[in-house]
């Protein structure tokens, strides 16, 4: 299952779309439409794990649910499967 609550995404300074909420389940189908510069591809990045290193977690989290979402972040799958830090 793929879920998203609340997404924002940024390039640089200028927000491409924000509040996205979703969930896809596994075999579910989907098609993601948009004008030029609306966050399509970036969207696809984030789901296939392409920018996880340039993600913030907001300072409105909580400090614990914030650390532990950091240190998610910080690791990272390689080609085989496995996660590294």
């Amino acid at each position: 299952m793929l879920n998203f609550t609340d997404l924002s995404i940024r390039r640089g300074k200028r927000l491409l779309f924000s509040g996205a909420t979703f969930s896809l389940f596994r075999g579910e189908k989907v098609g993601i439409t948009g004008e030029n510069g609306s966050g399509k591809s970036s969207l696809m990045a984030l789901v296939r794990g392409e920018v996880l290193n340039r993600i913030t977690v907001p300072e409105s989290i909580a400090a614990p649910a914030r650390i532990a979402l950091e240190r998610m972040l910080a690791l990272r799958p390689t080609a085989a499967g496995a996660v590294t830090a």
